[in-house]
């Protein structure tokens, strides 16, 4: 009962390494999608852009150690670390070849000699290993650090981008879609070196979810922020064309009166004249005199 105890136990945790680990190449696939829409500008702008290729050779390198790290040579039974790493070298190579078409000279030989530099510390690493390692424990060991340290290396390099999205107060420097793709992938390959028991895994991985948790916060600020600016933005628009229509009305009004009192004036003035001329006539007929009518200036 034991020994079947132990069998379902296996299978379990069997179910939930191929459960995570398709997850996981899933999110992995959709983190190396995410830089898609940048070569594609690139292309279609023929131009680098001042864009550095050394991501791309780093993700390469990160991407050849794992793939290195999952082999039967050193630890034996990580098919899922072995594909989605080879996915992602291959996107990788994908992205440097586009770049190098758009690249200048200078970018170009700069990020050849890069992965030249990538190729023949894979070869001295390999043959290290092959000429002095004494057990699989060892190998593990080496490749295991040196995937932690370099997968690690690369999440702290996106705090670069959180420090130019503070300054500038702009999520795009974040990348959202990227940041929220590397989030997913960490959190599910950190719970696969979880349930698989491996450090090496565990440690960057987890590395790579605080760092986009901190990521999708700032985004999630940054997005309040502008939303917020915006509408404060508008209300003092609305406020200075309230301002604005306000003043006019009141130079209309002042303008109204203005013109309102000189007809009153005017009208005043013409009433004067008609009764001064009235009683005239008056005087006229009583004393017997005749004043012609249009001797009377009526302006006076």
């Amino acid at each position: 009962m034991g020994a079947g105890g132990g069998g379902d136990g296996r299978d379990v945790r069997e179910i939930a390494q191929a459960t995570l680990g398709i997850l996981g190449n899933i999110a992995s696939c959709v983190f190396f999608l995410s830089s898609a829409p940048t070569i594609v500008r690139l292309v279609k702008s023929k131009t680098s852009g001042g864009l550095s290729g050394d991501l791309y050779a780093l993700k390469l390198f990160n991407c050849m150690l794992w793939c290195f790290y999952g082999t039967p040579y050193v630890h034996p039974h990580d098919f899922w670390v072995v594909l989605t790493n080879s996915l992602g070298s291959l996107f990788s190579l994908m992205y440097i070849v586009a770049y190098l078409w758009v690249a200048t000279s200078k970018e170009k030989v700069s990020l050849v000699s890069k992965l030249c530099t990538i190729l023949l510390s894979m070869a001295i690493l390999i043959l290290l290993l092959v000429f002095l390692s004494k057990n699989q424990g060892q190998r593990i060991f080496v490749v295991g650090i040196l995937c932690a340290l370099v997968s690690s290396g690369m999440h702290l390099t996106l705090l670069s981008q959180c420090r130019m999205a503070i300054q500038s107060k702009d999520k795009q420097y974040l990348h959202p879609n990227a940041s929220l793709a590397a989030f997913l992938k960490g959190a599910i390959w950190t719970a696969y070196g979880v349930v698989d028991l491996d450090i090496f895994i565990l440690i960057p991985n987890g590395v790579g979810v605080i760092i986009g948790i901190l990521q999708v916060i700032l985004v999630i600020f940054l997005i309040h922020t502008e939303t917020l600016s915006s509408t404060t933005s508008n209300l003092h628009r609305k406020d200075m064309k309230m301002e604005t229509d306000l003043d006019d009305l009141k130079i209309i009004c002042e303008e109204g009166g203005q013109d309102l009192s000189q007809n009153i004036g005017l009208t005043n003035a013409t009433s004067s004249n008609v009764s001064r001329v009235s009683s005239l006539l008056v005087i006229s007929r009583q004393g017997s005199i005749v004043v012609p009518i249009d001797m009377v200036d009526v302006n006076d």
